[in-house]
């Protein structure tokens, strides 16, 4: 039985693809959600991530509701163009979505189903801003053994710490406790 992926899948990948499947006649814009697109979004880069590979082989909790299906469960994109007014986000806004489907070059999608991200972050930084910090934060929060007002790397006993990526580090420099993150 296969337990995962070699530690080399969990590199960064950034892929252009493009994607084109047709399941009928019409315009090749109509969009696939029951929400009126009201953006237009360029997808500018998506990770592989493993549970992405996962749900292609269909081994994944979480599936798609209907085939053909688009994958990709994290990335970042830009608004190339606002198709109507009433959504708080601009042209040149950077997006991550809430839903999959990234794995494409560009798409028209409900604003409601995006999350507007700071520009300035790295690009494949900003890709991975739905999945990674929250299972940082999880891994940092429900399942290590700290007491409150100790810091992360103050645990005295080795075996409860847990080792991270210095560039990372920033996430678990708070106290123990501390609800303001």
């Amino acid at each position: 039985m296969r337990r995962g992926y070699p530690c080399s899948l969990f590199l960064i990948w950034l892929v252009k693809l493009t994607t084109a499947i047709p399941t009928s006649f019409g315009s090749p814009f109509r969009h696939q959600n029951n929400n009126a697109p009201d953006v237009h979004v360029k997808w500018m880069a998506a990770p592989i991530n493993p549970s992405d590979l996962n749900q292609i082989e269909g081994a994944y909790p979480i599936r798609p509701d209907s085939f053909p299906a688009v994958a990709g469960n994290e990335g970042v994109g830009r608004i190339v163009e606002v198709l109507t007014s009433g959504t708080s986000l601009c042209k040149g806004d950077w997006v991550i979505p809430v839903s999959p489907g990234t794995w494409r070059e560009e798409s028209f999608v409900c604003s409601n189903d995006l999350i507007k991200v700071d520009n300035t972050l790295p690009l494949a930084m900003a890709s991975m801003l739905h999945v990674n910090p929250c299972t940082a934060y999880r891994l940092l929060d429900d399942f290590s053994i700290m007491k409150p007002g100790i810091s992360d790397y103050e645990q005295p006993d080795p075996k409860h710490r847990l080792s991270i990526n210095p560039k990372w580090s920033k996430l678990c420099r708070r106290p123990i406790g501390d609800s303001n993150c």
